[in-house]
């Protein structure tokens, strides 16, 4: 028989340099084809089809390889069957090395032991049971988000009013000149993507009621409980940021980041947000009409391996 190899580039067929006979294995390079004349410019230029094979007698070959004598980092690639169509140009880079075995499954399915897109630190994953993970710079961030209108009231409340000077959009406004602190609470569980251990990052989206300065400090006390965990006291963090000078101009305020050492994902996020006007770093004496707050986490995959473990 005669193994025939495909140019991706021009789509012309060449043919090895020499023949198999019946019940024999060897080992074919790459290099013996010919297209030409010419050998193919490089180990990316071609496609195998060991469905294209020539029988030059009517026996069976019993195996064949097929194996590249270029680049020291390419995949070597075993026992083809007749039915098995493998695309090599589209492996470029140097993500597969000499020692990884490229095994094919069925027609046009490729199944690597693991995988990794970037450089050695930051890159997307594929493990070995498929899942996809994000290491290095290659995560990313979501946002738990929490409308004002839908955050829990109980003692001393926010007011809600009427927002942007009229159109009867209604929301929940902090005010500053009372004695009273005013105070919405929320709660949530860290989702399941959340890479573990990992810092939140609270915040605050609100905007001034009016054209006067000041500031306006943001508070919350919170309890991130840990499943099977004894909730303790809560510790409380603030924010201060000045008004714009702009009535209903949105802004944001973030809160020091949240520590993540220990924690896992199924952990409730527990929290009182709370304006108290008698601070005396609270100076903005305006309502401070809140939008939402949400709490920024970082991902490091698509969700967790099993319900209750990442």
């Amino acid at each position: 028989m005669k193994l025939l190899i495909k140019n991706i580039s021009n789509g012309r067929v060449a043919t090895s340099k020499f023949s198999l006979g019946v019940g024999e294995q060897t080992t074919i390079s790459l290099e013996d084809a010919v297209i030409g004349g010419d050998k193919l410019q490089d180990n990316h230029d071609y496609q195998l089809y060991s469905e294209l094979l020539q029988l030059e007698t009517k026996g069976k070959v019993q195996s064949t390889q097929v194996m590249y004598t270029g680049p020291n980092d390419a995949p070597t690639l075993n026992n083809l069957t007749a039915n098995e169509i493998i695309d090599l140009a589209q492996f470029e880079g140097d993500f597969l090395t000499k020692d990884q075995t490229l095994q094919q499954v069925t027609t046009g399915q490729l199944k690597f032991p693991t995988a990794k897109f970037g450089d050695s630190s930051n890159n997307t994953e594929f493990e070995a049971d498929g899942t996809i993970k994000f290491n290095g710079n290659a995560t990313v961030y979501r946002d738990i988000n929490f409308a004002g209108t839908t955050l829990a009231t109980g003692p001393t409340p926010p007011d809600i009013e009427e927002f942007y000077g009229g159109g009867g959009i209604y929301g929940r406004a902090f005010a500053g000149t009372l004695t009273t602190v005013e105070q919405l609470f929320g709660i949530e569980e860290i989702q399941h993507d959340y890479k573990e251990g990992t810092d939140l990052e609270f915040h605050v989206h609100w905007t001034p009621t009016t054209t006067a300065s000041g500031n306006v400090k943001w508070q919350i006390a919170y309890n991130w409980l840990e499943y099977n965990a004894v909730g303790g006291a809560p510790t409380v963090i603030s924010v201060i940021q000045a008004a714009s000078g702009v009535a209903w101009s949105h802004q944001k305020s973030n809160f020091i980041n949240i520590s993540g050492v220990g924690h896992q994902i199924q952990g409730q996020f527990h929290f009182r947000l709370f304006r108290d006007p008698t601070d005396s770093q609270d100076t903005y004496a305006a309502d401070a009409a809140l939008l939402s707050v949400g709490i920024h986490y970082q991902v490091d995959g698509v969700g967790s391996r099993q319900t209750n473990t990442k």
